[in-house]
């Protein structure tokens, strides 16, 4: 018994000690796989490791090559203001020449001669002669020549004959692709005495489109391109009493003398149902002393702004329904838009003569008609046409020309001068004089330069006649440049600040491109 009991006993521990063996052997052989994988493991990490060391070593000799080894292209420095002249210059030469400038330092980008007549250029057609950028058109009295704006290169010549009685009337008008090669067309018109006829040219090779057309009306002054809410293209033509619109479709027709075309023009409906079935024209205005024909952007369609003798009027662009009409004096050149009001409606100053040697310059509600803002200055002939520029505050910065006269100068002689002025809407009761001059300024623009970075302005200077001799000199001028130096005027002396604290606040505008 005591045997039996003794292998009981003995029994269970070798039972135990053989399960420990096997659970020895088996937390080994786990040991070993996971030794194993572990290996494997800091293999994979040590060439990551290597892998992203490596990657950071090449990024690094990139970054030093362009940094240090590399050069960089030279960008040119910009001028502040810059003058290019042009000596004994005439405008009869029998030597002339068309040519760009940069606008950075007036460096000369391209020049190119051309025949001395020129009547006139136009430097912003869209896809001219099928180029990307746009292209310049100049018009002489012997034929047009289309320019690369950016080269200088001759796209296309066509030599036109224009009779001695014969003038063309400005501006040249860019229409829908006409023959077909997806480019715009162009249209222009000459004028012999009461009579206009026109010629469509194409935009992509000069080639004349049809034969020339004569519309039925007489004593053209001016025109525009006018599209309807319907997407219908309509010629207007403004005499001295009456303003007619042409269907572009009616135009084409006659031009190719034939009723039945494959462009897709189209006549709007509600205009066909005022035009004249004798004349084929649409009176789109009736009043005397018309002066000038403006459009003003809307919403689907271009609204119609008219000045005359006596009265600036709106009219709605596809009814022809007066939107508001405000009483003014003779105005003395062409309204200028711009934003006054921080909405979407553009508003127009206007330059009524307001006396002798005297004018109003105001700015009106283009919704309304209201009066914003007004000032009187002495004017002279000489002076040239305002401006504007959006800034980022989504307003705009008026500039205009003439002579401020104090209570106290009312009696002191006029200078043979033009003054330079600026206001904001955010600041109606401040002018800045910026610049003055007692050239004859034959061109006065306002534009962004660098990228829509900088506000400037550019004059061309020069003889005040064709047949003068005497230097043409072309100049921009920073805006802030002049701000800094400019003259502070308080027109309401109960209102006076510093004069410093305003030059800054006009120093720090910032200008927008954006409309």
């Amino acid at each position: 018994m005591e045997s039996r009991d003794l292998e009981v006993e003995i029994q269970p521990l070798k039972n135990e000690d053989g399960k420990a063996q096997e659970n020895h052997d088996a937390v080994s052989g786990q040991k070993e796989t996971v030794c194993r994988k572990s290996t494997k493991l800091s293999k994979f990490s040590r060439w990551r490791t290597a892998a992203f060391f490596l990657s950071l070593f090449l990024c690094l000799i990139i970054v030093f090559a362009f940094a240090f080894i590399i050069p960089c292209p030279v960008r040119p420095l910009s001028e502040k203001t810059w003058s290019r002249t042009y000596r004994n210059a005439s405008l009869l030469s029998p030597c002339a020449f068309i040519a760009a400038a940069s606008g950075t330092n007036s460096s000369i980008l391209w020049e190119r001669p051309v025949i001395n007549d020129i009547l006139s250029t136009e430097c912003s057609l869209e896809k001219l002669g099928a180029t990307e950028s746009p292209g310049c058109l100049v018009v002489s009295s012997t034929g047009l020549t289309a320019i690369e704006s950016r080269t200088g290169k001759i796209l296309w010549e066509m030599p036109v004959t224009v009779g001695t009685k014969q003038s063309w009337l400005n501006p040249l008008l860019q229409v829908p692709d006409l023959d077909g090669d997806n480019v715009k067309d162009v249209m222009l018109f000459t004028v012999a005495g009461d009579e206009v006829s026109g010629v469509i040219y194409s935009g992509k090779t000069g080639s004349q489109i049809g034969s020339s057309v004569m519309p039925n009306v007489r004593g053209i002054s001016g025109h525009l391109m006018h599209m309807t809410r319907t997407g219908s293209y309509y010629v207007l033509f403004n005499t001295e009493n009456s303003i007619y619109g042409y269907a572009l479709k009616d135009i084409y027709s006659m031009a190719m003398n034939t009723s039945k075309i494959t462009v897709n023009l189209k006549q709007d409906p509600e205009w066909e149902k005022k035009t004249n079935s004798s004349s084929g024209n649409v009176l789109v205005y009736n009043s005397d002393g018309v002066q000038h024909l403006v459009k003003l952007p809307g919403t689907g369609y271009d609204n119609l702004l008219i000045t005359s003798s006596n009265l600036t009027e709106l009219l709605d662009g596809q009814s022809l329904q007066f939107l508001w009409r405000i009483n003014t004096p003779n105005i003395l050149r062409n309204p200028v838009l711009g934003f006054f009001n921080k909405d979407d409606d553009r508003d127009i100053l206007i330059e009524a003569e307001n006396g002798m040697d005297k004018k109003q310059v105001m700015i009106l509600d283009g919704a309304s008609g209201k009066v914003l803002w007004e000032f009187t200055l002495s004017s002279k002939p000489q002076c040239p046409r305002p401006a504007s520029v959006n800034t980022a505050d989504q307003r705009s910065a008026f500039l205009f020309w003439g002579q401020y006269q104090s209570e106290a100068d009312n009696t002191v002689p006029l200078e043979n001068r033009c003054f330079l002025y600026m206001l904001h809407p955010s600041r109606p009761q401040v002018l800045l004089e910026l610049t003055n001059s007692t050239d004859n300024i034959a061109a006065f623009k306002v534009a962004l330069f660098e990228r829509r970075r900088h506000a400037c302005y550019v004059m061309l200077t020069g003889p005040s006649s064709q047949n003068e001799t005497g230097d043409v000199t072309i100049t921009k001028r920073k805006l802030k440049e002049d701000i800094s130096h400019s003259q502070v005027i308080w027109l309401n002396k109960d209102e006076k600040g510093s004069d410093k604290e305003t030059r800054d606040y006009f120093f720090g505008l910032r200008y927008s491109s954006k409309v």
